[in-house]
């Protein structure tokens, strides 16, 4: 299901500078495709590897909403009780998403 949908994935830049300490899935859907992308920082910045694991969060939405909530343009809230995303385990881990991309920086 990667094919088409992981180039996507360079669209997400990743923070090279300290990132908070957070652990989050993302259940991306794309038209018919899906993919799974574990999202984690730290110290050194913010990685982003292929898969699905154990996180403090998992975020499911499309891709679309999702670049919308990464670039904090759809909070994630409103994206929520829209029905456009949905969130496993802590909120506030998931709501802290944004700060680990350089997208929030171009909206604040």
């Amino acid at each position: 299901p990667y094919p088409t949908l992981f180039p996507y994935t360079t669209l997400f830049r990743s923070r090279r500078t300290p990132t908070p300490a957070r652990k989050i899935v993302l259940r991306v859907r794309h038209e018919a495709q899906s993919a799974s992308f574990v999202v984690q920082g730290g110290p050194d910045g913010t990685s982003i590897a292929k898969g699905d694991g154990p996180g403090g969060a998992a975020i499911e939405a499309r891709f679309d909403t999702l670049l919308r909530i990464l670039s904090t343009s759809l909070p994630l809230d409103r994206a929520m009780a829209d029905g456009l995303a949905t969130v496993e385990g802590s909120v506030q881990i998931a709501r802290s998403l944004p700060r680990l991309f350089d997208l929030s920086d171009r909206h604040r």
